[in-house]
């Protein structure tokens, strides 16, 4: 077998054919020979029809491939955090060469001296230009993922972190009526081992994004003080994330191992358990007070998902100011509810995690009280979802009319 994280780092078939030694739906893939109908099916499912891997292998597998995904997207922002101070630096002395060569010193020195301008400073000569040149090195050379990245797709969770876009209703004559989406609360007994995995993945990329924006500001913003105060600052609000998600992928690998065992995987159980690097993600701060320790609050993934919850209504202030408009109009319905189940999952983190002898019953206690009070407020949340989905002229409630009512994205 592979190095543990690089098998969990592969899809589906990959992971089986690694862990179990089956390489019947790698063939199969590779070779074309599925029916219309296995093709549509996830690798995970087609697998467990062919009678590959139980059902208690293919949750397994899941759980640890999220458990490593979690880790690598948080390595990547630390990492992309530790260079930052380092590419503020480079762009800070490319435009000092802009403002020397460009300048009417910069133009006699170099007919004296005939040298060539440098290219840089041929680049740059508008903010306009400045402003694409730092884009362009920071999406390049910082490491951070796009939100749109290709890693996303397999959640199948609707990217909350596009950038900055709201949802506005406008109410008009001719107006096209929206196709209607049936969404419904989750309940908390909905909420299995896998799907916490795969939201721990989820808020691990929702982070990245988040600290991305921070530290982009910044250097839209601060630059000159990045390497210093700008770079604690962002590092003391997001690190505590960074460790809590650490500390959470620790526990789904070692729940994932447990379940391997008892699925006849014991020594890829033991890998796992072995694993230096997946145990120095362990950490014993969620499961703590408050009072105990601050990070048990700050670290909690809620704080992620209250972030989100924040932003949206920054933006529907922005909205709702422009406009001119008495009720506030820029929530999306879906997007509220995404949250809501969101804070469904978490409520249930820590009953889960200590089912599955992860944390003590104390542990349990403790982080459900510090995830309750990281979380917005479900009744806030729920009353927003209610308002956008009523007319906003009418004062009374009621739905928009069919015909008079269309969604359109309005970029903040």
């Amino acid at each position: 077998m592979t190095d543990i994280r690089d098998t969990f780092s592969k899809r589906m078939g990959e992971m089986i054919a690694d862990v179990m030694g089956a390489d019947a739906i790698k063939d199969m893939y590779e070779k074309g020979d599925l029916t219309e109908e296995q093709k549509k099916k996830p690798s995970g499912f087609l697998a467990l029809d062919l009678g590959i891997v139980t059902a208690g292998a293919k949750d397994a597998l899941l759980i640890a491939q999220a458990a490593e995904r979690t880790l690598q997207t948080i390595e990547r922002v630390e990492a992309a955090l530790d260079k930052a101070p380092e590419l503020a630096a480079s762009i800070r002395k490319d435009m000092d060469t802009v403002h020397t060569h460009n300048s009417w010193l910069g133009t006699v020195s170099r007919f004296v001296t005939r040298q060539p301008k440098p290219e840089i400073a041929d680049k740059i000569k508008t903010w306009s230009d400045y402003n694409t040149h730092l884009k362009e090195r920071f999406d390049e050379e910082c490491g951070f993922l796009p939100c749109d990245d290709k890693e996303f797709a397999h959640l199948g969770l609707s990217a909350m972190a596009e950038p900055h876009f709201s949802i506005v209703a406008i109410i008009g004559p001719n107006a096209d009526a929206p196709e209607q989406k049936k969404t419904e609360a989750m309940k908390p007994e909905d909420v299995d081992a896998v799907k916490l995995a795969q939201t721990i993945n989820y808020l691990a990329r929702q982070e990245e994004v988040m600290t991305k924006n921070s530290v982009f500001w910044s250097f839209s913003n601060r630059l000159s003080e990045f390497s210093g105060k700008e770079r604690k600052e962002i590092a003391s609000y997001h690190q505590p994330r960074h460790e809590g998600l650490k500390e959470i992928a620790n526990h789904l690998y070692h729940m994932a191992a447990g379940m391997l065992e008892k699925e006849g995987y014991p020594d890829v159980a033991k890998q796992i358990r072995n694993d230096e690097t997946i145990q120095n993600a362990a950490g014993n701060t969620l499961g703590k007070t408050r009072d105990e320790q601050f990070e048990a609050y700050a670290g909690s993934p809620g704080k992620i998902i209250n972030s989100a919850y924040e932003e949206y209504k920054a933006n529907d202030d922005q909205i709702t100011n422009y406009a001119g408009w008495g009720t506030s109009r820029g929530y999306s319905a879906t997007s509220m509810m995404e949250l809501f189940n969101l804070s469904t999952i978490m409520e249930a983190m820590p009953g889960i995690l200590q089912g599955a002898g992860c944390i003590t019953a104390t542990e349990a206690a403790n982080m459900s009280a510090n995830t309750k009070s990281a979380l917005p407020n479900k009744d806030n949340i729920q009353a927003r979802i209610n308002e956008f989905s009523s007319d906003p002229w009418t004062g009374d409630g009621s739905k928009p009319e069919a015909g008079k009512n269309r969604i359109v994205r309005v970029e903040v």
